[in-house]
């Protein structure tokens, strides 16, 4: 090999380390440990071979807030001792109004040719395309795409000094004509015309201290004078710093200087300065991070008793492919094609994912209290349980559960170690249990029965709301969502996954969380869609009465009217497959607006509409049933509700050909077997 015996050793030590660094993160971070392989897979590269590199290794992260996307790049950073070439940049501030150019080229001057760490982060704020799909002016984040492309940008301001300096030189040159001389820098012969000529010409060049001091101010006696002012020396030596060690070097050939030869060595930093400074990051790692919404469509969910399961599910289903679909809402092509093709997807947590975050915080905490007090604690199981209900929000990541623990756990051992010098008891183990909404504390002192026991008031959130209530309110939460359940169930023959009817939030009643199929979407599919989105609502009128009908389905509406009105004049499902739109001055690419294409969505929502009603009408008896055991229940299974529909549902297939899985529910293929 061509690598020196050096080389070959350092790659080796850094393969190592990285390693190393791999398997820690597995032990810092729950759930995501085939991002960290992926991470790290990707990683290696630069880590390893950065001076190689031609252009920027992109790597882009994309999940739901809260679930470790930049905080697993810092903590890389971190272990690898990469902080000081390593900088972060909030998109929602840099790409509106920062200065992105200024913070680069000031961060990342002494890095120039070699190599770096920038981390774009919230990157889906750097959109360049609205919600119309119409171009927006970002010039600001223009140098963005610009490093993406080619890992190179180029900066035309002219530095502030160059202006000063061409003031300068005029001084110089009359200098010149006084016959002023220098000699190390400081004035020797006509120091008097000197003084009074940068006098003359201070609100130009600056304060005249820039040129001179004073050797006692009150008799305003002037002491050195010089002939450079000493506030230049900074911002040329940035212009012009090459063969010197530092800025006191370059102060000595500045001061070695005669006016002639300072003018002369001006017009060449004046030429440098004018000339446009490229800045090489191709040796650079660039990370995007950020959400996208359009791809995780259900991270606006906020409801705390969501299946956490589920949503770990239909984050696995995300693909590269639907990662650029979404980013197509957003940029355009060219700018996707900038950001290559390693997309690591970040699912949502599990359960199990949560339980173990919530393991690994409670031991830490656990060693940190064994360190500063000498005190055991064995955490019950019942102390994991109220946590996890308290601290899970299924979408909003790990932070809900990292502030729940501060509030239960960090604000209650104060008042547990008072109590211990309170008893003045030889403590040394604490069994931590929580029941009946509070912390229950056994204090043991050595022996196997507890030498006392205490509760603590537990400030709980979540699980008071969380009470079933037998009232009004319940029943039509129970008919709504019945009614959305039996609707997908009969249109689709595809069985929720479950259905919930109650919930800790006060302005969300309930959900159903179906199954139907998100990979495509076919105009029978939809068909199914708009009757399930409007199947709560006709749930309420069958059995309630037309007057009893709740205000809480817009959700629903606005939800279906919308499906309907994009699938007619924007998805070629009406009678004419064009695209609708109204006009605009952007673009020339669509129909204008038809009040035929209104009138096919309205038909689309009302064949919808006498679906859902036909099925509810049908089925009354299931509704109600099903609707009764969820006044006792918070929710309903999938094993359960099967064995609803095999007992109450009319249609005879449900007990003989019985559901089927969304796998199969399209059936395109067998048309062309």
């Amino acid at each position: 090999m061509k690598l020196s015996i050096e080389k070959q050793n350092e790659i080796i030590n850094r393969k190592k380390k990285l390693q190393e660094v791999q398997q820690l993160l597995k032990q810092e971070f729950v759930g995501i440990d085939k991002v960290i392989d992926e991470l790290i897979y990707l990683f290696e590269s630069w880590y390893l071979f950065s001076e190689y590199q031609l252009k920027p290794l992109i790597i882009n992260l994309w999940g739901m807030t809260g679930i470790g996307k930049t905080s697993l790049i810092k903590r890389v950073v971190e272990l690898l001792d990469l902080d000081d070439f390593y900088i972060n940049l909030d998109m929602g501030y840099y790409a509106e109004s920062g200065n992105i150019k200024g913070i680069l080229t000031d961060e990342f001057d002494h890095l120039l040719g070699n190599s770096g760490i920038i981390c774009f982060d919230e990157f889906q704020l750097c959109r360049t395309i609205n919600e119309g799909k119409n171009e927006k002016n970002r010039s600001n984040s223009r140098i963005i795409w610009e490093i993406l492309d080619k890992g190179k940008f180029t900066v035309f301001d002219k530095p502030r000094c160059i202006y000063r300096l061409q003031d300068l030189k005029k001084i110089l040159k009359e200098c010149i004509r006084r016959n002023i001389e220098a000699e190390n820098g400081m004035i020797v012969k006509n120091k008097e015309s000197f003084i009074n000529l940068v006098d003359k010409n201070s609100l130009i060049l600056g304060m005249s201290y820039d040129f001179y001091n004073y050797r006692n101010r009150v008799k305003e006696e002037i002491g050195d004078v010089y002939l450079f002012p000493r506030n230049y020396y900074d911002d040329i030596y940035k212009l012009d710093n090459a063969g010197f060690d530092d800025v006191t070097e370059y102060e000595q050939f500045i001061m070695s200087k005669q006016p002639n030869e300072l003018i002369e060595y001006i017009d060449t930093i004046i030429r440098i300065g004018n000339k446009p400074k490229e800045y090489d990051l191709s040796k650079f790692l660039i990370f995007n991070v950020g959400n996208l919404d359009e791809v995780y469509r259900f991270s606006s969910d906020m409801n705390p008793d969501n299946d956490a399961d589920w949503f770990y599910n239909q984050t696995l289903k995300i693909n590269i492919n639907d990662i650029k679909m979404a980013l197509q809402k957003r940029f355009r092509n060219e700018q996707i094609s900038r950001l290559g093709n390693n997309h690591i997807i970040y699912p949502a947590f599990s359960s199990d994912a949560y339980r173990k975050l919530i393991e690994l915080n409670l031991n830490q905490f656990k060693h940190k209290v064994q360190n500063m007090f000498g005190l055991d604690i064995q955490y019950d199981s019942s102390l994991h349980n109220i946590i996890y209900k308290e601290g899970v929000y299924p979408t909003q990541g790990a932070r809900p559960v990292l502030t729940t623990l501060d509030r239960l756990i960090e604000s209650t051992i104060g008042k547990i170690i008072n109590d211990i010098l309170v008893q003045e008891a030889e403590i040394s183990k604490l069994e931590w249990l929580f029941e009946n909404s509070e912390h229950l504390i056994r204090f043991y002192n050595g022996n196997a029965v507890p030498a006392f026991e205490k509760k603590y008031p537990a400030d709980l959130k979540i699980e008071p709301h969380r009470k079933i209530k037998k009232d009004d309110k319940q029943a039509s939460v129970a008919i709504h969502e019945c009614g959305h359940a039996i609707v997908a169930a009969l249109t689709t023959r595809i069985l929720p996954v479950k259905i919930s009817c109650y919930s800790s939030v006060s302005n969300y009643a309930g959900s159903i969380q179906d199954d139907t199929p998100t990979d495509m979407m076919t105009k029978k599919l939809l068909k199914a869609r708009i009757a399930i989105g409007l199947g709560g609502i006709l749930a309420e009128k069958i059995v309630f009465g037309e007057d009893n009908i709740s205000m809480g389905s817009s959700g629903d509406i606005l939800k279906t009217t919308s499906m309907a009105i994009e699938a007619i004049k924007e998805d070629g499902m009406g009678s004419i497959p064009i695209a609708i739109q109204y006009p605009s001055p952007s673009t020339n690419s669509f129909f204008r607006y038809k009040e035929k294409y209104d009138n096919e969505a309205y038909e689309l929502i009302e064949e919808g509409r006498q679906t859902a009603e036909d099925i509810l009408i049908r089925n009354k008896e299931l509704l109600l049933k099903m609707a009764k055991y969820l006044l006792k229940h918070p929710s309903m299974n999938k094993a359960t509700m099967l064995r609803y529909f095999r007992k109450y549902a009319v249609e005879e297939w449900v007990r003989t050909d019985g559901f089927i899985k969304k796998e199969k529910y399209f059936g395109i293929l067998d048309y062309i077997k």
